[in-house]
């Protein structure tokens, strides 16, 4: 029996902790709810609080920091400043 590459060993722990990672968001948002909390999250570029009632409001519009459309190629050398 062949054994499983290092690489999809390792694709297969990330898909395992991306899916445990979606659950566990949906599990507190869920419970957040149930208690009555606010839930505050991020939809397109705004900051929203969402009520237990259902009602959303926007608490701040979101910047994208100037620089982050770098475009990276192959053997690029990146320094630290």
């Amino acid at each position: 029996m062949r054994r499983p590459s290092i690489r999809k060993r390792k694709d297969d722990e990330i898909e395992i902790l991306r899916k445990s990672a979606l659950e566990g968001s949906r599990t507190a948002i869920r419970e957040s709810i149930a208690l009555g909390l606010t839930i505050k999250l991020i939809s397109g570029n705004k900051l929203i609080e969402k009520t237990p009632d259902g009602k959303k409001r926007v608490l701040r519009k979101l910047e994208r920091e100037p620089g982050t459309d770098i475009e990276l190629k192959k053997g690029m050398v990146l320094r630290r400043k």
